[in-house]
Order: structure tokens, then sequence, then C-alpha cells
């Protein structure tokens, strides 16, 4: 190829074109910075090389293309680079990071690789220094445990109660517009979604409340509300009823049987909309058998009746055929 390359001259047919596929082949068998250097000794080593107007230009193409080269390379090696750096970040970390995009990344590598990352997110909810410096985080970890339906952290979380979204919750009943509690604490939201083995714990800790019991009517309101979540009002009463029997501590507590106010208001507010819905379906039911409704007709004007009067007449004419028949008899 080499040997092609030198012998082509001003005179050479084609020679622009055969002179660019003779360097191509030796860009793409050594790459353009060795090509560049092949070209160099060749010149030291043939003369006509030296005189090669073609072997001069051989430098410029190798040059162009080492610049397209490295700037390929460049791109690819920022490329490489990024997910380095993404993948350096342990998704754990990423929620820690407080950067709502690496959050959302972080949640969705966990939720892909469940056992591992649950004991690190349960830490992340029991460190309390954390609660304050980094309560989205926190927030975070706990709605995770709640995806994941981990129900090993139920007791944890039942401890989490009052931790909100934004601050802690206190006494909801001061409260202008007070909004429901799985809105707001993501400790309820999270115990719902894990479901059955969150009772027990949340149980317990209803149970606990005492009247000296810190935000005790809130605390009671998250315990019930929960309860209420997994097992829907109705089953949520007959559920308290038999704690009741089963437990002293059910009996005595006020909490508990406010709790059977609570299931009964929620229990109202089911019946109502599917009453308003009973009504709805039967409206065209009722629509359907109803007797359709007379539709007046509007009759037309009866033609006089003649028989009455004809009649009348008839019957003066023989009355008066009569007389007249009478009186002649009594002339003769």
């Amino acid at each position: 190829m080499t040997e092609q390359l030198l012998a082509i001259t001003e005179e050479t047919k084609y020679k622009d074109t055969l002179s660019l596929h003779c360097l191509w082949v030796i860009k793409g068998v050594l790459r353009p910075q060795l090509g560049k250097v092949y070209l160099t000794q060749l010149c030291e080593r043939d003369e006509r090389a030296v005189k090669s107007e073609f072997v001069k230009d051989g430098f410029h193409f190798m040059d162009v293309h080492m610049g397209e080269e490295n700037k390929r390379e460049e791109s690819n090696q920022s490329e490489r680079n990024e997910p380095k750096q993404e993948k350096s970040k342990d998704p754990v970390e990423k929620i820690l990071s407080g950067d709502a995009r690496l959050i959302e990344e972080g949640e969705k590598e966990i939720l892909s690789n469940r056992s591992e990352q649950i004991k690190r997110l349960l830490d992340i909810v029991k460190d309390t220094a954390l609660r304050t410096k980094n309560r989205p985080a926190v927030v975070a970890a706990i709605e995770l445990l709640g995806e994941l339906r981990a129900a090993e952290t139920a007791p944890e979380l039942a401890q989490m109660l009052l931790f909100g979204n934004k601050k802690d919750i206190h006494d909801q009943r001061k409260m202008k517009e007070p909004l429901p509690p799985d809105e707001t604490s993501p400790a309820v939201a999270a115990l719902i979604k894990i479901g059955i083995p969150s009772l027990k714990p949340v149980t317990e800790q209803l149970l606990a409340i005492t009247k000296e019991t810190k935000d005790k009517y809130s605390l009671s309101l998250h315990c019930l509300w929960v309860i209420k979540g997994i097992l829907k009002p109705q089953i949520g009463k007959a559920y308290l009823t038999q704690l009741c029997g089963k437990d002293e501590r059910a009996a005595k507590s006020e909490f508990v049987k406010d709790g059977f106010n609570f299931m009964d208001a929620f229990m109202f507010e089911e019946k109502k909309p599917e009453e308003s819905k009973q009504s709805e379906r039967s409206e065209p039911e009722q629509e359907k058998t109803a007797p359709k409704p007379v539709e007046r007709q509007e009759t037309a004007k009866e033609e006089p009746n003649w028989l009455l009067p004809g009649l009348i007449i008839i019957g003066v004419v023989i009355a008066g055929v009569v007389i007249f028949s009478l009186l002649r008899r009594r002339k003769a």
C-alpha cells in the first residue's frame, strides 16, 4: 500500500482518490497517531516520500482524524464517568443526599433490592439526630419501608406515629383544619400498607396510652386510623369488641371506647355514598317500571246529534194525525 502511495504522481489517473484510499488503509491499520509516525519514518527512509506531495497531505489527513478521535474519546470518557459517579453512590446515600432526583433513583434501587436495604432504612428511622437534621430522609425511609411491606419494621414504625412529614404532630384538636393522619404521618401510611402485621404493635401502642401520655388524643387517633385503614370501619369495630373481651386493658381504656364511636362515625360516612349510589341505581328502574302517564288526546269536536229532534218531530206528527182522525169521527 505504501508503494502504491509513493508511485502516485501528478500524471496518475484519479491521483487524489487513489492517495485518499491509500492513506485510509494506513489509518485503518495503524490508527491516526501511529499512522503519522509511520509517514514521518517513511520520509526519513525514502526520498520519494520526502518529495511526494501526497505523502505530505497524509500528515494533514492523520491530524484531522486524530482530532476527531480525541473528541470521541473525550465524549466516551465523560459518558463512562457519569454512570460511575452515579453508581459510586449507595442508594441509601442518595436518599440522605436530600436531592429530589437522587432520592427518586435511590428509592427505585432499593425497591429492586429489598432484603439488603431494609436494615439500613430502619437504621435511618432509628437515628434520632437525623429526625431533626434531615427530616426528608427519615420520611423517605419510612415511606420506602411501607412500599417494601417490611413487616419486621412495624414495631419501630408504630413508635413513629406522631413523626410528621414537615414537623412533629401534637394536639390535633387545636388545629383549624386537621388533615387525615395518613397524609401528615408517613408512619401511618406505611403501617396501613404493611397491613395485618401492623395490627399487633399498633394495638399495643393504643393500649399503652393513659391520661398522662403526651399528645394522647393525637396518638390514639393515629392508632385507630391505622386499624381502620387495615380492617375498614365495620371489621375494625368487631376487632375492638374482641379486644375488649380478651384484654382487660382494652375494656378499661377510654381511648378504646372512643374507638367504637370513631368506627361508627366512619361506618355512617361509608353508608351515605352507598345509599346515594343505591338511590341512583333504583331511580332508573322506577322510571322503567312506572306506568306511562296517559297522554291527553285532543277529542274531535262532536257532530250534532239529530236523532232526538227527529223523534220529537215524528211524535208530534203522529199525535197530530191521531187528533185529526178523532175530530173527523166526532163530526161524523
